[in-house]
C-alpha cells in the first residue's frame, strides 16, 4: 500500500486554484508509485471511491480532504533514464 497527495490546478481566467487529494494505492499501483513518484511527478489517477473527510485541525479550524483509492497510474513524464530496460517496462506510458 502507498498512500500519497496530488494537486489539482486548474486556471479560470487569472484565477488559480489548487485542490488536494489523498491517494491511497494498492497491489502493483503502489509498488510504482514508491519507486516513481517524486514530488512535482506529473500523473494521472483512475480511481473510485472518492470521499470527503472533514476534521478540526490543531488550530480549532474546520478543515476537509478528499480521498481516492487509485485504481490505475498513469505516468506522464518521461521514463527514468537510468539505463535498467525492464524498469522503463514496467511503468505504463
Amino acid at each position: 500500500m502507498a498512500n500519497f497527495s496530488v494537486a489539482v490546478n486548474r486556471k479560470k481566467g487569472n484565477v488559480k486554484t489548487t485542490t488536494w487529494y489523498r491517494v491511497s494505492a494498492w497491489n502493483g499501483s503502489a509498488e510504482l508509485a514508491t519507486k516513481y513518484l517524486k514530488k512535482g511527478s506529473r500523473v494521472m489517477i483512475e480511481g473510485s471511491g472518492l470521499r470527503a473527510n472533514a476534521y478540526i485541525d490543531q488550530s480549532g479550524k474546520p478543515q476537509a480532504s478528499l480521498e481516492l483509492n487509485a485504481d490505475r497510474l498513469i505516468f506522464l513524464d518521461s521514463a527514468p533514464d537510468n539505463g535498467n530496460a525492464e524498469d522503463e517496462e514496467q511503468i505504463p506510458f
